[in-house]
């Protein structure tokens, strides 16, 4: 469950014309997921979310990305593990991710029930 008190970073997601939607989800779900899970610690993600489009048509992808403040995630990228890993992060997105059409809003979670 994502906490109210966090900060939430969304992800419209869009693939790269030359993937088809299996290759999509594989590099984003196989290969992404887990270099997000490993460098989650320099930049304070404490959860990483994807939800997966049944139906691809204008977007093939939600990513929820949780962290503790947006205020700590840019103190966080202010230091040299930090950097490093929104360089490894943004290099692979390019592997597989439309990134001129990628969608990105902080948000506030609200449970309702």
């Amino acid at each position: 469950m994502i906490d109210a008190s966090s900060a939430v970073m969304t992800l419209t997601l869009v693939r790269r014309a030359d993937l088809d939607p299996d290759a999509f989800r594989t590099h984003w779900q196989d290969v992404h997921g887990p270099l997000v899970r490993r460098l989650a610690a320099d930049l304070g993600i404490r959860r990483y979310v994807q939800l997966h489009a049944a139906d691809a048509e204008r977007w093939d992808g939600l990513a929820l990305v949780q962290f503790e403040s947006r205020e700590d995630l840019e103190r966080r990228l202010l230091t040299p593990a930090g950097r490093s890993a929104a360089r490894e992060i943004r290099a692979d997105e390019g592997r597989f991710l439309d990134t001129s059409r990628t969608l990105v809003a902080w948000v506030r979670a609200e449970t309702i029930f």
